[in-house]
């Protein structure tokens, strides 16, 4: 009788072993909770795991309805994946159909692909003289790269375009120091960082249309909503009219404000007095509350379909905070935030060891790709950095 029971029992073994006899002496219950238990202590990678799955699934298969109206079900799948996050990529790979799931649940989270291209702009930004801080598309496809005292123009592939093509005259005015630059209509927005203003620059031949006036203290980038351009200047936003540029009012008691965002009528505000916070206003200035998370000080903020798309500060040695920051892994990375501060996506930018690389300070949506200008930290202008490149990362 009990040779019989043995018989019935799943063995890993052709013959028993002598604990193999002794557990013959347990009843089937008995049997079953003990290698229950035994099963759930070994990690989940294991090879008895594996191998008990193989013989469960032997033994007792799932039936087709199960496979094809559960498991490989198009309606089913989604709300399946929906639960699914970037560790669990391993689904991926079970089968085809659900590897389709995958590469559609990449695309519906607009998931950044980790892996960038790099474009060299280290000879142009040396011969031009110029710090590669902003990039804007023009309507021609080429892109407006704003670094130093004038603009300078690319083709999509990052390859300098001389004279600036069809840009010629934009590429011929004079600025203090370019930062900032957007593309408004038929005409052009370029923010002039020591020159304390913002200028608008007619498209076709590069005529001035307007220029604010002389702002609190050095300006950074702008956001547009409607007809008015938000230009944080370091301890205010100030709110000007998008066609005359003049001043409307400003709001705000910041510390280092460096860039904003705008989103469903609110402005957030990237502030430089600490990290972990973003202040959300509305568009009349008025406080109404601050996202908060485990990212760093930021140096630049986006907004795109829901999530807010942020560059940290690289931590400075001369700073207090320098190994507590870095341990933490702050600093020359793009975080990728849902609207409450939640991380959705951490990618590092630029190569460890690259030589210089320290200044990122803007990010660019460029139809399925974000672009990253990235230079030599060199505070004084017209002076050519020794590296200078883009990162370029492409939507899944």
């Amino acid at each position: 009788m009990r040779v019989r029971k043995l018989a019935r029992l799943p063995v890993l073994m052709s013959t028993p072993t002598r604990l193999a006899l002794r557990l013959d002496a347990l009843s089937r219950d008995e049997l079953l909770e003990l290698a229950a238990g035994a099963l759930d202590e070994l990690p989940k990678g294991h090879h008895l795991r594996n191998q008990a799955d193989a013989l469960v699934a032997k033994r007792k298969p799932l039936p087709a309805w199960c496979v094809d109206g559960v498991l490989l079900s198009p309606d089913l799948l989604p709300h399946l994946f929906e639960s699914l996050s970037l560790r669990d990529c391993a689904a991926a790979a079970a089968c085809s159909a659900w590897s389709g799931a995958w590469v559609a649940l990449l695309r519906l989270r607009r998931y950044v692909h980790p892996v960038p291209r790099r474009i060299d702009l280290s000879k142009m930004a040396i011969e031009m003289r110029m710090q590669p801080r902003v990039v804007a598309a023009m309507p021609d496809g080429a892109l407006c790269v704003a670094g130093t005292s004038r603009l300078r123009f690319l083709t999509a592939q990052g390859e300098l375009i001389p004279g600036g093509g069809a840009w010629a005259a934009l590429a011929q005015v004079e600025f203090d120091e370019t930062f900032g630059v957007l593309r408004h209509e038929d005409s052009l927005l370029v923010v002039d960082h020591f020159g304390q203003h913002v200028r608008q620059l007619r498209l076709s031949d590069g005529i001035e249309l307007a220029r604010s006036p002389d702002l609190e203290a050095c300006v950074y980038e702008a956001a547009i909503a409607g007809d008015r351009l938000f230009v944080p200047s370091e301890h205010t936003i100030s709110v000007l009219d998008i066609a005359t540029l003049e001043l409307r009012y400003s709001f705000g008691e910041f510390e280092t404000a460096v860039d904003c965002a705008i989103h469903n009528d609110e402005v957030y505000v990237a502030d430089q007095h600490d990290g972990g916070e973003l202040n959300v206003f509305t568009l009349a200035g008025k406080p109404l509350r601050t996202v908060r998370g485990t990212f760093g000080i930021p140096i630049c903020i986006s907004i795109k379909d829901d999530r807010i798309y942020m560059i940290e500060q690289t931590p400075d040695r001369s700073e207090d905070e320098f190994d507590e920051r870095q341990e933490r892994g702050e600093g020359r990375r793009l975080v990728v935030l849902e609207l409450d501060g939640t991380i959705r996506q951490e990618i590092r930018v630029g190569r460890a060891g690259e030589p210089g690389g320290m200044r990122l300070q803007s990010l660019c949506f460029l139809g399925d790709e974000l672009w990253i200008p990235d230079y030599d930290e060199i505070y004084r202008p017209s002076v050519a950095p020794k590296f200078a490149a883009m990162t370029v990362l492409r939507f899944v």
